[in-house]
């Protein structure tokens, strides 16, 4: 009935109606009382079994392990049910062979009832036989699933994940090209001729591959081991039966810590990672950080699956079907590797260390187009390489690289926030634009100290009066200590939260820090006390704020394009040859936008004239912003480092952003960093901004 469904029930029914007529008709029949009574009951009996067993299989009895007669399991009750049909049948036999012995036919002992009892045994098995019809016509299909998954077992074939390139079609993550070799035990113990084959194409040892078959598996395959892609293939194609070969679930970064914050890395999946993703298994490998992970239900594709059917042991015993995995799709980068290469080694420069300044032990830079927030360039330093995390991977390597210094775990320019130092006065001079606590062309007295109760704050050196546009330019921290003052922090709190600080910059990379920007109630509830020189630090960006360079160079765009855009890695994807963008938040216009003159004047005149003229002679007109941060975090005491620029600086194109923690004064060491990525860019704008055409890749 398994193989041939209704027809083979429906033949199975009418051979026990067929029976049940036979003992009839037998215990009608018999000399003997004892004789009628035997084929009477065993008809009865028999009836009743198929009622009861094809009742409980259909659903409308319950189960109560009671076998269909001579086809179901149990060779005793097969003999059983044989015996009593011979010494039933034998009745009429023995009748026919002592005529003159048997009584007249009024006297014959009959078995009360025994036809309608027959009879409506029959009656019964035909209306089970007509609902049996009826349940394959309307449910027969699902039916069918559900009986071959319960007498099957399944391998899943892991589906090849899809590469990831730079904005050019460079691939910068691929799928190693070898292959897993996966046995099904119980198909191949039989067939010793496929498997000696199978030995020959894998390149081991038939005793070897003998022992594998021997071992007890966990489930219906197991695995002979790893192959070249060029083996796996030759396996593939003589299509042995019980033979299943899939990608090896290994990632391969040919750019290993150029890019491995960013990329991330694959692994095993974690409980987390199961929530909400039913396809997943513990034994599915997921992107686990970065980029792997932000786009792994792009990048992942469906596995696919080999079922075999088993006996009810469990082992295999025979092929049942095939799925293909669907593979992953690609994933286009807005980055420029070139343009990363020349950030890495350009903030490599800078970690050396700067004569005359302390030498930092981590930094970042952010290359972001200015009008979409597009990132042509983020490097982080130190950084880890994702090759270390395979899989599988390097636990001792890994460990390693968890304990060196400089957190090369982390991708700096997310989830490092420090204090942002003067670069946050392009914020408090955004919000006094907005609210004109002290009129941005009025002249005030400034100088080299401000004293406020009974506290003393030092600028970095003695400057005349100015205005907002020149105490930018020249980064005169007595005139924001004023400004401060002037504006409250709630003021300042409610512009730069609008221009994105204190809060994540929305990229496409998990675990973002949202860094800080305090309020008296916010220190507050936290437990704190809010001072009034916290009111006066925060406005050269120290005390209750802190920033992530990917925010800076938010905030820095966000000034001098009057929109705020939303930063991204994620280009495009393509699958099966159609390519289509991946979504992205469209910049929001700031509502001040149209005051910012004052401040975007000042970054200018910073550039030409002040405290970033480092980038005067690049070849396109910049706008710069410098910081110099205390930060009490720092291995060396020494100051944070900042540099932030926008070129070119009428039509803004690309920020500049860098970050050397502890690397002391922000022109003298992050400047070069970005003066050097701003004639790059310069140099090489157009090859940087073009993208290739969606095909094939080139080979790293």
């Amino acid at each position: 009935m398994e193989q041939w469904g209704l027809a083979a029930g429906a033949l199975a029914v009418g051979a026990v109606a067929l029976l049940l007529w036979r003992l009839v008709r037998a215990s009608r029949r018999a000399r003997t009382r004892q004789g009628t009574l035997v084929a009477a009951g065993l008809a009865l009996l028999v009836g009743c079994e198929t009622v009861i067993s094809v009742g409980g299989n259909l659903g409308v009895l319950p189960l109560a392990g009671v076998p269909f007669p001579f086809l179901s399991y149990g060779g005793t009750v097969a003999a059983v049910h044989l015996a009593a049909l011979g010494v039933a049948l034998a009745g009429p036999v023995e009748a026919g062979r002592r005529r003159l012995w048997m009584q007249r036919w009024g006297r014959r002992p009959q078995p009360r009832l025994v036809r309608l009892g027959a009879l409506a045994l029959a009656g019964l098995l035909a209306t089970l036989s007509v609902f049996a019809w009826h349940l394959q016509q309307v449910s027969g299909e699902q039916l069918r699933r559900t009986g071959e998954y319960q007498m099957s077992r399944c391998a899943p074939v892991p589906a090849p994940r899809g590469i990831i390139t730079d904005r050019h079609g460079v691939p910068v993550a691929t799928d190693t090209p070898s292959d897993r070799v996966l046995v099904a035990p119980g198909v191949l113990r039989g067939q010793p001729k496929i498997a000696q084959q199978l030995a020959a194409l894998a390149g081991v040892a038939p005793a070897v591959l003998r022992r594998l078959l021997d071992q007890p598996a966990d489930g219906p395959m197991a695995e002979l081991g790893i192959v070249p892609a060029a083996v796996g293939n030759r396996i593939e194609f003589s299509h042995l039966p019980g033979v299943v070969v899939a990608q090896a679930p290994r990632r391969a970064y040919p750019y290993g810590a150029l890019l491995g914050p960013l990329l991330g890395y694959t692994g095993l999946a974690s409980a987390d990672d199961l929530g909400g993703r039913p396809a997943l298994d513990l034994n599915s490998y997921v992107g686990r950080a970065g980029l792997e992970r932000s786009y792994d239900s792009v990048l992942r594709g469906v596995d696919g699956s080999q079922c075999f059917f088993v006996d009810p042991a469990g082992a295999t015993v025979a092929p049942a079907g095939y799925t293909p995995p669907v593979p992953g799709s690609d994933v286009r980068l807005t980055l420029d590797l070139a343009l990363q290469q020349e950030a890495a080694s350009a903030l490599a420069d800078a970690l050396r260390g700067v004569p005359g300044q302390p030498r930092g032990d981590q930094g970042a830079v952010v290359v972001m187009d200015a009008a979409t927030g597009a990132l042509l360039a983020m490097a982080s330093l130190p950084a880890y390489d994702d090759n270390l995390f395979g899989p599988p991977g390097d636990p001792a390597a890994i460990a390693r690289a968890g304990a060196a210094p400089g957190n090369p775990m982390l991708e700096h320019a997310t989830q490092v926030a420090v204090p942002p130092g003067s670069t946050f006065k392009l914020v408090v001079g955004a919000a006094d634009t907005v609210f004109d606590a002290i009129p941005p062309g009025r002249v005030i007295p400034t100088g080299y100290t401000f004293s406020y109760g009974d506290h003393t704050y030092h600028g970095w050196g003695p400057l005349p009066p100015q205005n907002l546009t020149q105490a930018i330019g020249w980064s005169n921290d007595v005139y924001f200590y004023k400004l401060a003052l002037a504006l409250g922090p709630d003021r300042v709190h409610q512009v730069g939260s609008q221009l994105g600080a204190g809060q994540p910059t929305g990229i496409d990379l998990p675990g973002e820090s949202a860094g800080l920007l305090g309020t008296p109630d916010s220190v507050e509830r936290a437990g704190g006390t809010w001072y009034s020189g916290t009111t006066v630090i925060l406005g050269i960006g120290q005390g209750e704020v802190l920033a992530t360079p990917l925010q800076d160079a938010r905030w820095t765009a966000a000034v001098t394009t009057g929109q705020l855009v939303t930063p991204h890695l994620g280009l495009a994807f393509q699958s099966g040859g159609v390519a289509a963008a991946l979504p992205s938040r469209a910049p929001a216009p700031l509502p001040f936008a149209a005051g910012l003159g004052p401040v975007r004047d000042g970054m200018r005149l910073a550039a030409d004239q002040g405290t970033a003229t480092i980038v005067r002679d690049v070849p396109m007109p910049a706008g710069a912003k410098t910081g110099t941060a205390e930060d009490p975090s720092t291995p060396s005491g020494g100051e944070d480092a900042w540099f932030t620029a926008v070129v070119p600086f009428d039509h803004p194109q690309v920020v500049v952003t860098a970050m050397v923690r502890g690397g002391g004064e922000g022109g003298n060491t992050s400047g070069p960093v970005v003066d050097r990525l701003l004639r790059y860019y310069a140099a090489h704008r157009d090859a940087i901004t073009s993208t290739a055409p969606f095909g094939p890749p080139p080979l790293p």
